[in-house]
């Protein structure tokens, strides 16, 4: 795992490691520093890292709110995503 300059991040990125979450620095001309991304493949589970957030503290509390908010293996997986449906016109079925 790269080493992130905010320990409280780095921090909060191993713990996402740990719990199988990817963690993949960016290039050196990326605005974010790097990605986490769920190891089972749910479509909603990923966060974008900052190297300088404002508020280095709540931005490690938010990684790892999202790292425990994950469904986990019976979760959503990355084939059934949320869709709205739309029915074609105006009318009622049937009418």
């Amino acid at each position: 795992m790269a080493n992130h300059p905010n320990k409280e991040i780095h921090a909060a990125l191993a713990v996402a490691a740990a719990a199988g979450w990817t963690v993949k620095k960016s290039g050196p001309r990326a605005h974010a520093w790097g990605t986490i991304r769920c190891g089972f493949g749910h479509k909603k589970c990923w966060m974008a890292i900052y190297s300088t957030p404002r508020n280095p503290q709540n931005h490690a509390k938010q990684i790892q709110r999202k790292v425990f908010a994950c469904p986990g293996p019976d979760g959503d997986s990355e084939e059934s995503d949320d869709r709205i449906q739309v029915s074609g016109g105006s009318k009622p079925p049937g009418k």
